[in-house]
């Protein structure tokens, strides 16, 4: 049987507290952090990613979800392999 894993699901909101969240969350035993990709008062899912990446050590990384209507899949990928 695998091991369970736990998530924990991150707001995109100022780095200062995007990343002390992510340090606590790696800290407390999460498996993996997610951020969603809406539209509204908040960073973009992957630069909010990429800020919890600086922050942490050994957590896993991913989106929630990534909306399609709002990124051709090119430009997506490209920003991806960017990151």
């Amino acid at each position: 049987m695998a091991p369970f894993r736990f998530g924990y699901q991150l707001p995109a909101c100022d780095v200062d507290a995007l990343r002390s969240q992510a340090r606590a969350a790696e800290a407390v035993g999460f498996d993996v952090l997610h951020t969603s990709d809406h539209v509204g008062d908040g960073w973009s899912a992957l630069v909010a990613l990429m800020a919890m990446a600086a922050a942490t050590e050994r957590i896993r990384l991913c989106p929630l979800v990534l909306n399609n209507d709002f990124r051709h899949p090119v430009h997506l990928a490209r920003e991806i392999a960017a990151l």
